[in-house]
């Protein structure tokens, strides 16, 4: 077997443990083990461009496919996000990096070398690195809007008709604006790169959608290098929306799996701000769903004053077919709801959630917060139309069910979980329970609140 760049690599690598993990899985199977390194180009009109480095492993039972002249090869998709003063948000997005060969390393577990082997397979046990030098070279980054996430499926050779050619120094690759990384306006900022591979031969198995990990890094502040954090590994398998909670445990975090699609999970983070209000907070990743995400919806009770905050959108660029067009907000009876422009029918390359993206939507409301359901619609046509993840949301003081109303099945409720002695009925929250809860939640059912 030739010895390559990437395979000395992966030998000077080896001295930093990672976990172990032995083929499990039915068919190819691929992880980043390490989201190793983040290099800088340079920076161009306030806007910095950078590249993430990976290692992924095999973990599958089968050989993976690396074929670089046909559509048969994973792509890498590169990322950079910042948890700042409570908010999840994604500050860079890549295209796409269409892999090229596949050295062969014994780096996550015993390798199995695939018979004649010719750089085109990832054999079982394996791992393949991409500095982040080469996962930022840009004759072979691609878009991604002809990717199909959820299958792998992707035309070939990549069609650039009609696609700008890449701007000097920044074009294609993750792009940061400046303000986002300048340790003057970011005080207290945590950053975190990411990095996710898509292949059709894994997806076949349902293997995808852990395809992706994530590392904490930090900013130099003189030059804006990215290094990683002292302590930090790379977290494997896990989505970047994950740090959001590594950094603030009282995150709760939602996953679903989308039938015959992909993987969205969804944040949420309710915040005391010690006036009687309290602040909302929603982040969004989508995997690799490739009917994306049109709009959400938070069940707000309809005595609840709210004021909506920012919205933070995935910036595509480079010629990337889809648009950077504003969500609308509606406040309208018991919910408030973003919504992307347009529909499919209508507007296809809008501003939908996109896979390997990840959206952030906040606003205060002074009633507490609940377990709720929140609900997100889909934007491609298909079945089922929308899908519901638990997120916490404004409760009524009397919505004690928490599903947006104050009505009977909240009195029935409160009134069985009073007799029963649960705590739930404490509704003063003075740690007892007692007649004065009791009359306290009477008074508020009364005013409809």
């Amino acid at each position: 077997m030739p010895i390559t760049f990437r395979h000395l690599l992966l030998a000077s690598l080896a001295a930093f443990p990672v976990a172990v993990v032995p083929a499990q899985t039915i068919g190819p199977d691929l992880a980043i083990a390490d989201v190793y390194e983040v290099f800088r180009w340079g920076s161009r009109n306030g806007v910095q461009a950078y590249s993430v480095g990976t290692i992924v492993c095999n973990q599958g039972d089968a050989i993976a496919d690396w074929n670089r002249f046909t559509s048969s090869h994973p792509v890498i998709a590169q990322g950079i996000f910042r948890v700042k003063n409570g908010r999840f948000e994604q500050i860079g997005v890549s295209w796409v990096k269409h892999t090229f060969s596949a050295d062969l390393a014994p780096y996550c577990s015993t390798c199995i070398i695939p018979p004649g082997y010719n750089g085109q397979q990832l054999g079982i046990g394996c791992a393949d690195a991409y500095s982040a030098g080469i996962n930022g070279e840009l004759w072979t980054l691609g878009p991604r809007g002809p990717i199909n996430p959820a299958t792998g499926v992707f035309p070939f050779p990549v069609d650039f008709t009609g696609i700008p050619a890449a701007t000097p120094t920044i074009g294609r690759r993750v792009q940061v604006l400046t303000s986002d990384v300048d340790a003057s306006l970011n005080q207290g900022a945590r950053y975190f790169a990411e990095g996710q591979f898509i292949a059709a031969d894994e997806s076949v198995f349902g293997n995808g959608a852990n395809s992706v990990s994530y590392r904490e890094y930090i900013v130099n502040p003189s030059n804006l290098n990215m290094t990683p954090a002292a302590g930090s590994q790379t977290q494997r398998s896990a989505p970047a929306i994950e740090a959001w909670r590594a950094v603030d445990p009282g995150v709760t975090i939602s996953r679903l799996d989308i039938p015959g699609d992909g993987t969205i999970v969804l944040g949420s983070r309710a915040t005391p701000l010690g006036d009687g209000r309290w602040r909302y907070v929603y982040s969004i990743q989508n995997i690799n769903s490739d009917r994306a995400v049109a709009s959400l919806r938070i069940p707000v009770t309809t005595c609840a004053i709210a004021s909506i905050g920012l919205t933070t959108l995935p910036q595509y660029h480079s010629g990337e077919r889809w648009t950077n067009s504003p969500w609308s907000t509606d406040r309208e009876g018991s919910s408030i709801t973003w919504t992307a422009p347009g529909t499919f029918a209508t507007t296809p390359e809008t501003s939908a959630l996109r896979w390997g993206s990840v959206a952030t939507f906040e606003f205060t409301a002074d009633r507490p917060p609940r377990e709720n359901a929140a609900e997100l619609s889909l934007f491609v046509p298909g079945s089922p139309d929308s899908v519901f993840l638990t997120a916490v949301s404004p409760g009524g003081l009397s919505d004690f069910n928490g599903d947006g109303f104050a009505d009977f099945f909240d009195y029935d409720g409160f009134v069985l979980a009073f007799e029963n002695g649960l705590s739930t009925a404490d509704f003063n929250g003075d740690g007892f329970l007692d007649f004065f809860d009791y009359d306290d939640f009477v008074t508020a059912f009364e005013e409809g609140c």
